[in-house]
């Protein structure tokens, strides 16, 4: 079940659930419920991401190690709390108000206009969870590079796993055009820095065919050198890295970004972290002329 809702298809009716959802409130209870839903619930979205983005580095300082576990559902939980809280709060500012009879006109009105802030808090809620999956799923990387299997990829988390579908089809094409935190771009170059960790596999990296040609880009080599990269990696502190000032302006480089773009990963990790050659006939990455 959790794997049908969490599939591109299956996002996209829960995302349509939810629109009718909004507009119906809009319509039943008036615009202004649903301006106060919609807080409620970018101030929960807005608490998970400060705990995913900050606690990792919490964390580390505090116990010395970052677990993924806990920062993931931390995450969850207090974007929850904290959306019940200030749901509760702005409840209780307009409590005394009055909302009165609703005439048939306003209840239309509201049902339309609540279209809007259904598609910002869909939006908004998207591009979050495509970067924190993008983080989520560089831990699995890690621990398949670090064991030279590919079982840890198989799977996934949920975060991974929804990031992943934000990523395909119809929502894909949508949020690779919208999504001004360039995730997809910034996760594939952080890919290929997690395959640092494991020297043989680093070696096979730089003989790949597809691999070998954008780690040798003069962009990706000044990422890979930078000092606060370099923290990131050897603290597993991925949502930092991708957040880095330094990954953006790697990314700046045409070059490099439709370079990590066209890697064809189904091929690529396998065969540099497993050492076994795909079944397909491996292609070289086309890297664009500056």
């Amino acid at each position: 079940m959790l794997d049908q809702l969490t599939s591109e298809p299956g996002l996209r009716y829960v995302m349509i659930g939810f629109a009718v959802l909004c507009v119906a409130m809009g319509f039943l209870r008036g615009i202004g419920r649903l301006i106060l839903f919609g807080l409620a619930l970018a101030a929960g979205v807005a608490a998970a991401l400060a705990w995913f983005r900050y606690m990792p580095g919490l964390c580390i300082s505090w116990f010395k190690k970052n677990s993924p576990e806990f920062v993931q559902w931390g995450a969850i939980v207090t974007g929850l709390l904290v959306a019940w809280l200030a749901r509760r709060f702005l409840n209780g500012l307009v409590r005394g108000e009055g909302r009165g009879e609703i005439d048939r006109r306003t209840r239309v009105r509201g049902g339309l206009l609540g279209f809007i802030p259904a598609l910002v808090l869909l939006w908004g809620g998207a591009v979050a969870m495509r970067w924190a999956g993008a983080a989520s799923r560089l831990r699995h990387v890690e621990e398949a590079v670090e064991t030279g299997d590919m079982k840890p990829l198989e799977g996934g988390d949920l975060f991974a796993r929804v990031s992943g579908s934000l990523s395909k089809g119809v929502l894909g094409d949508i949020m690779n055009r919208t999504d001004p935190l360039s995730s997809r771009e910034a996760g594939a170059a952080a890919t290929l820095l997690v395959l640092q960790r494991n020297d043989t596999v680093w070696e096979r990296t730089v003989r790949h065919p597809q691999a070998g040609p954008v780690i040798l880009q003069p962009s990706f080599r000044r990422l890979r050198d930078d000092k606060d990269v370099e923290h990131a990696l050897s603290f597993s502190h991925y949502s930092r890295l991708l957040a880095l000032s330094e990954m953006d302006a790697a990314l700046d480089d045409r070059v490099l970004r439709e370079a990590v773009l066209n890697l064809d990963w189904d091929t690529v990790l396998p065969e540099v972290i497993t050492g076994r050659m795909a079944t397909s006939v491996p292609r070289a990455v086309p890297v664009p002329e500056p």
